[in-house]
């Protein structure tokens, strides 16, 4: 079998409706829907997915450590490489991805480039290969962002954060250009006859800020779940589509990839965070960190904000003034209500697995 990942960049869960192709796919997918980014910024995450391992121990930490990755960890283009796939990736800048294991890694100019038309015509180049593992990076949504939000307001701008209604109306205009992209590449697999012996994998690496959370005009600032929920869609030959909706980790994806391909785990690399889950049966606890180019805290050289969550409480630790938050997710669903002691045994439960994985 084949590989295509599509990464919808900037592509909050609770959008998935607004674009029908995705949709569409995931009713006939294995649908995780219970996902949670082990960091709610693009290079964080993908370093974390493609290797299966939480930035704290991969070295990608922070947005200046894009070139820090580990490796004694062994990432998803190497395994597929290592099977005698071609291995191709079209990404929005030169530190989204570790870049061992691909064949082409190409860069898209995304405020030039029409996505659609170039990822179609990478389709038609790669099916001469027999076998082939091809990344395709879908950048629009944070292009968008940084024209829209970004460039003209900062993390405390009133403006922004007093107008919820207007972010999302705005927000929700992005969607047509997914839809009309992911329509696009599933309409040129088709046409190349590409769907029998293809896997299709297609995520988001984070969500994105609408006004929740003052400090936080974007993404990559705090942890609360706007930014943290995400999904994987995988679409598995002759596998019939089901919803998965347990909690999982985005580092589960790797694990998960390689069993779908029957490909062992390589022992000559230390052994990832994340676990298959073509198994998952209940809820896992997991991780996520991250270091803000901005917000209240900005650290860019090491993580410092970090959280343990289930679906309902989450533990955060703010390293920088050095507090706690916890939340009830059950009964405070939006994260307004921070404490900063735990209630119960759950909560404290969560604290702990934080102060011996973060050394706290």
């Amino acid at each position: 079998m084949n590989l295509i990942f599509i990464t919808m960049d900037g592509l909050r869960r609770d959008r998935i409706d607004k674009v029908p192709s995705l949709h569409a796919l995931a009713k006939e997918s294995l649908f995780f829907s219970g996902l949670i980014t082990a960091a709610p910024y693009t290079i964080a995450s993908m370093h974390a997915l493609f290797s299966g391992t939480y930035p704290s121990r991969n070295g990608v930490d922070a947005y200046y450590n894009m070139f820090k990755f580990d490796k004694k960890f062994k990432t998803l283009a190497e395994y597929m490489k290592d099977a005698g796939r071609v291995c191709r990736a079209d990404v929005i800048n030169d530190s989204v991805l570790p870049r061992q294991g691909f064949d082409v890694f190409e860069i898209h100019d995304e405020n030039k480039d029409n996505l659609a038309e170039r990822h179609c015509r990478i389709l038609e180049e790669i099916k001469s290969n027999k076998s082939f593992f091809l990344y395709l990076h879908y950048s629009n949504i944070h292009t968008k962002l940084i024209r829209d939000v970004q460039k003209p307001y900062n993390d405390f701008t009133k403006e922004f954060f007093s107008q919820p209604a207007d972010n999302e109306k705005r927000y929700d205009s992005y969607m047509q250009d997914c839809e009309a992209y992911l329509k696009s590449v599933l309409d040129k697999l088709k046409e190349l006859a590409m769907l029998k012996n293809m896997v299709i994998v297609v995520v988001s690496d984070h969500g994105v800020s609408l006004g929740e959370k003052e400090g936080e005009r974007m993404y990559g600032s705090f942890v609360f779940d706007y930014t943290l929920k995400t999904f994987c869609i995988m679409r598995v030959p002759d596998v019939l589509g089901k919803e998965v909706p347990w909690q999982a980790s985005t580092v589960d994806i790797l694990p998960t990839i390689l069993e779908v391909f029957g490909m062992k785990r390589d022992e000559k690399y230390e052994y990832p965070d994340g676990s298959s889950l073509l198994t998952l049966k209940k809820d896992r606890t997991v991780f996520s960190e991250t270091g803000g180019l901005g917000g209240p805290w900005p650290s860019q050289k090491a993580h410092n904000v970090f959280c343990a969550r289930l679906p309902a409480a989450k533990a955060i630790y703010y390293k920088t003034p050095g507090k706690w938050e916890f939340y009830n997710l059950k009964n405070d669903p939006k994260e307004r209500n921070p404490r900063n002691r735990p209630s119960n045994e759950l909560e404290e439960s969560l604290m702990n697995s934080m102060k011996e994985r973060y050394h706290i």
